[in-house]
């Protein structure tokens, strides 16, 4: 994927990237560009991993252009009419061809007495696996005289092969364990994005016999710069009766149709500098499992590009005007240069001068827009605190005695 030339010189006011030292000088705020950070599973215990009568925190990452997609299926077969018959075919789509794969999950939640879950799982590519489901959280009885009322959840990463169809099999149905349906969750980065997404999902099982529940997620800071394209989403087993309202991230309670399985992924609002986010269900004379919600946003916190071999660098001479000279030590032949003089002013200049209105010290950094090895556009920033001195000012000092 390659940025147009505007595009770049946009994203290039997200802020520092790689800096580097010359010249015995120390660059500031070394926000380094930083690779997709590592997709989690948080808690590895033996089940339940996350809560009886309650959600907890299942996954969580930030990296650049991290973004999901999800299919979902009702599975159940002792209601009318019923659902799908297995194995059932889940669709996944809007995966970039220069993503990469973070992790992969399917949820599903379950009336009955807790049994050990193996799902079979056979991807676009016809390769056909076996996973185990682990066990997240019991609640009580949905109101069917089943023992329990269960949420599974299993690691699929292995499994994907991109977008497709994936026929699943394997999950219980009838009596004595009926599964009301499932949740395919994709998460993947695709590292020539601009942005920084960040996922939250939390998981378990918290069951009503009608009324409202809510819970609010925590573990998270948004962005305090741009915060944009945010998602809530939640996935509840058992809903028959209408007049369900959701509350996803805060917002105002809002009705969605009941479908057994209902799994609703909505736009949302994220604040910068947002660290709570409230999830609740209501719905008046209906029982009901809230098995997983989750939280995602896109934001400038890190800047993203692709990183290429270009490495930007400059010297300046004199206090005010200040001349600058700027150069770039790597084989990626320049397309453009940028600076930002730490007062608002900008250039395009390979060597600009700058006169500052208000001497001390500024914050100046060089950004090389280049061309990668692979013909991607990418860019690279260097960043310095020079000193600008009285206007007009030199470098002579007189004194005497």
């Amino acid at each position: 994927m390659k940025f147009s030339h505007s595009l770049m010189m946009g994203l290039l006011l997200f802020g520092a990237t790689r800096l580097t030292a010359q010249n015995g000088l120390i660059p500031i705020d070394d926000n380094s560009k930083q690779q997709p950070s590592a997709a989690k599973v948080i808690g590895d215990n033996p089940t339940p991993q996350d809560g009886n009568g309650l959600l907890g925190p299942a996954f969580q990452a930030s990296a650049c252009g991290l973004n999901y997609t999800t299919a979902s299926n009702r599975l159940g077969q002792r209601f009318s009419p019923a659902g799908v018959p297995q194995p059932a075919t889940f669709t996944i789509s809007g995966i970039p061809a220069t993503a990469t794969i973070l992790q992969a999950f399917i949820w599903c939640d379950a009336s009955g007495n807790g049994v050990p879950i193996t799902i079979n799982v056979t991807n676009p590519a016809l390769v056909a696996s076996s996973v185990g489901m682990t066990l997240v959280g019991t609640d009580i009885d949905k109101c069917w005289s089943y023992a329990n009322s269960t949420t599974y959840r299993a690691d699929v990463t292995s499994t994907i092969s991109g977008n497709g169809n994936y026929r699943i099999g394997g999950f219980p149905t009838g009596s004595p364990n009926d599964v009301d349906g499932a949740t395919m969750v994709v998460i993947w980065s695709d590292n020539s994005a601009g942005w920084q997404g960040d996922l939250i999902i939390w998981d378990g099982a918290m069951v009503r016999h009608g009324g409202p529940v809510s819970q609010t997620m925590t573990g998270f800071t948004a962005c305090s710069g741009n915060v944009s394209n945010a998602r809530a989403f939640m996935g509840v087993g058992d809903f028959q009766i209408s007049g369900m309202q959701l509350t996803l991230n805060g917002m105002a309670p809002f009705s969605v149709a009941p479908d057994w399985w209902n799994f609703t992924d909505v736009p949302t609002t994220v604040a910068p500098g947002q660290n709570t986010s409230v999830f609740g269900v209501d719905v008046p004379g209906d029982c009901y499992n809230v098995a997983l919600y989750g939280l995602y946003f896109q934001s400038d916190c890190q800047t993203c590009q692709y990183h290429c071999e270009a490495k930007p660098d400059f010297k300046w001479n004199g206090c005010n005007p200040v001349v600058f000279d700027g150069f770039n030590n790597g084989v990626s032949p320049v397309v453009s240069w940028f600076w930002q003089f730490g007062d608002g002013g900008t250039s395009t200049l390979e060597d600009p001068t700058h006169s500052y209105a208000v001497p001390g010290l500024y914050k100046v950094c060089l950004t090389i827009i280049s061309v990668g090895s692979g013909g991607e556009t990418c860019c690279e920033q260097i960043c310095y605190e020079v000193e600008a001195c009285q206007g007009n000012g030199c470098e002579v000092k007189p004194e005497f005695h």
